[in-house]
């Protein structure tokens, strides 16, 4: 509430309404405004004497997005830890799915298949999981496989990247191919 002031000649005036700002994730919210009545000179409210202020929130779930859009990891070491950030608005809780997809590596045969979801706490904004990789002896040469982050809510959106490779190393060496001895004897 209050009184603006305007010179005879001048065609507009202005005001001002201060929003306070917090951080929690309570979508836009409005603020009636109205004009009247006019209490000097001749003018009068025009048919535009109200409007509505909208006030947007800025504390939404922020963006999901791997820290690396490539991970690599040796295959004897058994295991990958994939590293995720959530960026921007940290306000309320929200949550993300992740899942792996075969590449040129199997799922069962050169990785375990894995798939879950994750939910962050208000003011969380890192978070972890691994998958399992599966050891061999044989010489298979490097491969890899994906995994995608979705479905976020809680005003979260996917930022990028949101898919990962991971490359599994090779560390089986192939081995050396020799003869036993330098000399062999056979009977006639």
């Amino acid at each position: 509430t209050g009184t603006v002031s305007s010179p005879c000649t001048a065609k507009t005036a202005t005001f001002s309404v201060s929003t306070i700002a917090n951080s929690i994730v309570d979508g836009p919210r409005t603020v009636n405004l109205s004009l009247g009545p006019v209490t000097t000179g001749t003018a009068a409210v025009g048919p535009q004497g109200t409007a509505i202020l909208q006030i947007n929130d800025n504390d939404l779930g922020g963006a999901l997005h791997f820290t690396a859009s490539g991970y690599s990891v040796k295959e004897a070491f058994g295991i990958i830890t994939l590293s995720v950030r959530r960026d921007g608005g940290l306000a309320g809780p929200a949550t993300f799915n992740y899942a792996t997809q075969d590449g040129t590596a199997k799922a069962g045969i050169d990785y375990t298949a894995k798939s879950g979801s994750h939910t962050f706490r208000p003011g969380e904004f890192f978070a972890q999981f691994s998958v399992p990789v599966i050891p061999n002896t044989r010489d298979d040469g490097d491969r890899t496989f994906n995994v995608v982050l979705s479905a976020p809510t809680g005003g979260m959106t996917l930022g990028s990247p949101s898919t990962a490779t991971v490359t599994i190393n090779e560390d089986d060496i192939g081995g050396v191919v020799q003869f036993t001895a330098p000399v062999f004897t056979v009977s006639e």
